[in-house]
Protein backbone atom coordinates (compact mmCIF):
# COMPACT_ATOMS: atom_id res chain seq x y z
CA UNK A 1 0.00 0.00 0.00
CA UNK A 2 1.35 3.41 -0.99
CA UNK A 3 0.82 6.47 1.17
CA UNK A 4 1.53 8.83 -1.71
CA UNK A 5 -0.97 7.59 -4.31
CA UNK A 6 -3.67 4.95 -4.37
CA UNK A 7 -2.84 1.58 -5.88
CA UNK A 8 -3.11 1.59 -9.65
CA UNK A 9 -2.71 5.36 -9.93
CA UNK A 10 -0.50 6.39 -12.81
CA UNK A 11 0.79 9.94 -12.67
CA UNK A 12 -0.17 11.76 -15.87
CA UNK A 13 2.69 13.05 -17.98
CA UNK A 14 2.57 16.84 -17.96
CA UNK A 15 2.84 18.64 -21.26
CA UNK A 16 4.64 21.93 -21.42
CA UNK A 17 7.33 23.92 -23.16
CA UNK A 18 10.69 22.40 -23.84
CA UNK A 19 13.49 23.30 -21.42
CA UNK A 20 14.88 26.77 -21.98
CA UNK A 21 18.56 27.03 -22.94
CA UNK A 22 20.54 30.27 -23.11
CA UNK A 23 23.00 30.26 -25.99
CA UNK A 24 24.24 33.85 -25.58
CA UNK A 25 23.60 36.71 -23.13
CA UNK A 26 20.58 38.85 -23.77
CA UNK A 27 20.72 42.52 -24.73
CA UNK A 28 21.75 44.89 -21.99
CA UNK A 29 23.76 42.34 -20.03
CA UNK A 30 27.37 43.52 -19.96
CA UNK A 31 29.87 40.79 -20.66
CA UNK A 32 33.32 41.64 -19.35
CA UNK A 33 36.03 40.13 -17.24
CA UNK A 34 35.58 40.47 -13.48
CA UNK A 35 37.88 42.87 -11.64
CA UNK A 36 41.03 41.45 -10.10
CA UNK A 37 41.22 41.43 -6.31
CA UNK A 38 43.29 44.11 -4.58
CA UNK A 39 45.61 43.58 -1.62
CA UNK A 40 44.34 44.53 1.85
CA UNK A 41 47.15 47.08 2.21
CA UNK A 42 46.08 48.83 -0.96
CA UNK A 43 42.39 48.86 -0.03
CA UNK A 44 43.23 50.20 3.43
CA UNK A 45 44.83 53.15 1.64
CA UNK A 46 41.62 53.67 -0.36
CA UNK A 47 39.51 53.38 2.81
CA UNK A 48 41.38 56.04 4.82
CA UNK A 49 38.40 58.38 4.37
CA UNK A 50 36.16 56.01 6.34
CA UNK A 51 36.08 57.32 9.93
CA UNK A 52 35.15 54.37 12.12
CA UNK A 53 37.68 51.56 12.50
CA UNK A 54 35.08 48.79 12.20
CA UNK A 55 33.59 50.20 9.01
CA UNK A 56 37.09 50.89 7.60
CA UNK A 57 37.88 47.18 8.03
CA UNK A 58 34.66 46.20 6.26
CA UNK A 59 35.46 48.65 3.47
CA UNK A 60 38.92 47.16 3.04
CA UNK A 61 37.60 43.59 2.99
CA UNK A 62 34.90 44.43 0.44
CA UNK A 63 37.37 46.34 -1.72
CA UNK A 64 39.94 43.55 -1.60
CA UNK A 65 37.37 40.88 -2.45
CA UNK A 66 35.65 42.74 -5.29
CA UNK A 67 38.59 44.71 -6.66
CA UNK A 68 36.37 47.79 -6.75
CA UNK A 69 38.00 50.79 -5.03
CA UNK A 70 34.84 52.82 -5.69
CA UNK A 71 33.15 51.01 -2.78
CA UNK A 72 34.80 53.56 -0.50
CA UNK A 73 32.23 56.09 -1.69
CA UNK A 74 29.40 53.90 -0.41
CA UNK A 75 30.98 53.56 3.03
CA UNK A 76 31.76 57.29 3.34
CA UNK A 77 28.24 58.19 2.17
CA UNK A 78 26.67 55.76 4.66
CA UNK A 79 28.66 57.32 7.51
CA UNK A 80 27.65 60.84 6.45
CA UNK A 81 23.97 59.88 6.24
CA UNK A 82 24.04 58.19 9.65
CA UNK A 83 25.72 61.25 11.19
CA UNK A 84 23.15 63.54 9.59
CA UNK A 85 20.31 61.38 10.86
CA UNK A 86 21.78 61.35 14.36
CA UNK A 87 22.10 65.16 14.35
CA UNK A 88 18.53 65.48 13.08
CA UNK A 89 17.20 63.16 15.80
CA UNK A 90 19.16 65.05 18.46
CA UNK A 91 17.84 68.39 17.20
CA UNK A 92 14.25 67.14 17.35
CA UNK A 93 14.71 65.89 20.92
CA UNK A 94 16.21 69.15 22.19
CA UNK A 95 13.53 71.39 20.60
CA UNK A 96 10.57 69.64 22.19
Amino acid sequence: MSLIAPAGFNRPRLKGPEPFHVSKPGPGIPVKEPLKSISMEETLQFCKAVRTEERRGMCAQDGAATGEPGLVTAFVTAEALEAQQARSCWARRTTR
